[in-house]
């Protein structure tokens, strides 16, 4: 922090303090050699000692400023609240205090009334509508924050970021609602907004897994297969299990999408398939702990599975050994009827 002369006026990012504070000891420096020569040569005793206490009054009033600016920057959450009482019609100060009162857990509902306040004061500043959006997602507000997210893709339809968050909050949403047209129609907007997010950015892993999730719980739950058509990744009418496949390809080591392929096909009642891409899972991360719940899960669907389940009960106790009458109960319960 600088001595506080530009304290309560508002100066763009070339004066800020950290653009300003060496350029004003350059001058400061020889003018203080100049003054102290000054005091030396040129003036009377009790002249000097008068200008002597002026400059040690101005030096501990510039110390005091220093302080309660060190005050300031000592945290983030008060800098801010700073800025907004030095720059009242700043919005990007009203958005970051939002955004940093986000990262306070039990202070969310701070952080919304902030990023409202700035988009109230500038409805197209996309930042304070993305940081809205995930605030309002946070607190369970999910049809308001997926418009926040629709609001951002309006001011910048070139935005994958908007894209996905709007698609994978409306996906979210989706699961909640019990009336079936309705479902279906939000499904329909999240797909539509997931592969938006696709084609801005053809390699986005989480979007494309994100959207062959959505597909495959569609089809599960409701009966209806829906498809997509994407020619930059090769996608004619595609279904879930190509797109699904795609994540596998873009990342093969990341054992969440083989997790995720099968836990599709478990779905779907594809028991072979479903074994063969956790058992991949498994393979690539031999500690990611949801893997071998579905196996055991999985195998316990069938005959040929039942036999061999207490070979993947061995294994998933040997990876997590205070989980053994977790994963225990789990295999010698009865098959769902999922």
């Amino acid at each position: 922090p600088t001595l506080g002369v530009l304290s309560g006026v508002h100066v763009s990012t070339f004066g800020a303090d950290r653009y300003t504070y060496v350029p004003t000891v350059v001058i400061l420096v020889p003018a203080l050699a100049s003054f102290l020569s000054f005091l030396c040569y040129s003036v009377s005793r009790r002249t000097r000692g008068i200008m002597l206490v002026v400059a040690a009054i101005i030096i501990a009033s510039n110390a005091l400023d220093t302080v309660k600016s060190i005050e300031a920057w000592s945290s983030s959450v008060d800098l801010w609240h700073v800025s907004i009482k030095n720059c009242p019609k700043d919005v990007a100060a009203y958005s970051q205090l939002g955004v940093e009162l986000l990262g306070h857990e039990g202070r969310r509902v701070e952080a919304i009334e902030f990023l409202e306040k700035a988009v109230d004061m500038k409805p197209d500043f996309i930042s304070a509508l993305l940081n809205l959006g995930v605030a309002l997602e946070f607190e369970g507000r999910l049809k308001e924050a997926s418009e926040m997210h629709l609001r951002a893709t309006e001011v910048n339809p070139m935005n994958p970021v908007a894209w996905f968050n709007a698609g994978n909050i409306l996906a979210i949403l989706s699961s909640e609602i019990d009336d079936s047209s309705r479902r279906v129609d939000v499904v329909h907007k999240s797909a539509n907004a997931l592969s938006r997010a696709i084609g801005l950015r053809t390699n986005d892993v989480g979007a494309i897994s994100r959207l062959g999730l959505l597909l495959c719980e569609h089809e599960s739950r409701d009966g209806k297969s829906l498809q997509v058509t994407l020619p930059s990744l090769g996608w004619k009418n595609a279904k879930w299990r190509t797109i699904l496949e795609t994540a596998v390809v873009l990342d093969p080591n990341y054992s969440a999408h083989n997790h995720n392929l099968g836990f599709c096909h478990r779905n779907m009642k594809n028991y072979k398939d479903a074994e063969r891409e956790t058992r991949l899972a498994i393979q690539k991360d031999h500690f990611y702990r949801p893997s071998h719940v579905m196996l055991l899960d999985i195998l316990k669907q069938t005959k040929n599975g039942r036999r061999r389940i207490d070979v993947a009960l061995r294994d998933a106790i040997s990876a997590f050994p205070t989980d053994k009458v977790y994963f225990t109960s789990i295999a010698r319960s009865p098959p769902s009827s999922n």
